[in-house]
């Protein structure tokens, strides 16, 4: 079993209205914000894989449950699509992101930069064994989609919700 779980929910108490570089710096101090603890209940679990962002560190620490550190499955970041001292509605900042990252278009890391990454992360994984990721959103979706790809199933949401366990199987490794 792959088991899959989004960093707990940041507390952020930030303004909505923010100009570019308003926007910028809310991107990097997004990391440090406090967390919305919730119990979680967890399966024995040979192998837990943590993103390197401070977020997923501290969840990994509440569960109480040894892990590696990997930088391949970080959160693609946002930064702001133009330089404006007009604020804009933080929503909207991060959408044109990934929108800009969905059509390749970002100045950072693009889909097919981020589609790399996690499949040279899973390539490094035994997934026969059962196996913990916790990481962020953007990157679930990703990391679902190439689950996938290689015989996994499960279900999920939408957009993947703070401190859920989500369970992806395979068949050929279950049998």
């Amino acid at each position: 079993m792959i088991y899959l779980m989004r960093h707990f929910k940041v507390k952020d108490r930030s303004k909505r209205w923010m100009n570019s570089a308003q926007f910028n710096q809310w991107v990097k101090d997004y990391d440090t914000f406090e967390l919305d603890y919730t119990q979680v209940d967890f399966p024995p679990i040979e192998m837990v894989y943590v993103s390197s962002h401070t977020r997923a560190l501290k969840t990994a620490d509440f569960i109480h449950s040894p892990y590696q550190i990997s930088d391949l499955v970080r959160e693609v970041d946002a930064k702001a699509f133009m330089k404006t001292s007009l604020p804009l509605p933080k929503w909207l900042w991060l959408v044109i992101a990934r929108i800009e990252w969905y059509f390749n278009l970002s100045q950072s890391e693009n889909r097919m930069d981020t589609t790399h990454r996690i499949n040279q992360f899973l390539e490094t994984c035994d997934l026969t064994k059962d196996t913990c990721i916790i990481t962020h959103g953007f990157v679930m979706k990703t990391l679902i989609k190439a689950l996938k790809n290689r015989g996994f199933y499960g279900k999920q949401d939408t957009a993947p919700r703070n401190g859920k366990l989500y369970t992806f199987s395979n068949l050929a490794t279950t049998e």
